[in-house]
């Protein structure tokens, strides 16, 4: 989970198509943990994830569409133009099954609203 800065399930690495261009996009559990460790020490974060929309692309494969908001705030004195944003948007995660468990291929981020504080 983001929020615990935890990794969660390990991510497979099989190459389904990538999300929209203008999408975050991560492939790894350590390409996750290195786009958003520096970014987000010492700030506080609430983050959720909701409303899974999922479509079967095979016997072992699905996608899932996760509706999404964070709250970002920066600690005080931070030299940042704002204090901090309000993000809405979605989650594309596209998942495998190998071996009888669920890992996740890939993880893309598209926010439609980021309103800063």
């Amino acid at each position: 989970m983001l929020d615990a800065r935890d990794d969660g399930p390990a991510m497979a690495s099989l190459g389904f198509p990538a999300p929209p261009a203008d999408a975050l996009l991560f492939r790894t559990a350590p390409g996750i943990r290195q786009a958003v460790s520096a970014a987000l020490e010492g700030v506080r974060t609430v983050h959720h994830g909701h409303m899974g929309e999922f479509e079967i692309l095979g016997p072992d494969r699905i996608k899932a569409i996760w509706a999404m908001q964070d709250i970002i705030r920066y600690p005080a004195g931070t030299p940042t133009p704002i204090k901090g944003f309000d993000g809405f948007g979605h989650y594309e995660d596209h998942d495998v099954r190998c071996d009888d468990k669920w890992l996740i291929e890939s993880v893309g981020l598209t926010r439609l609203v980021l309103q800063p504080i």
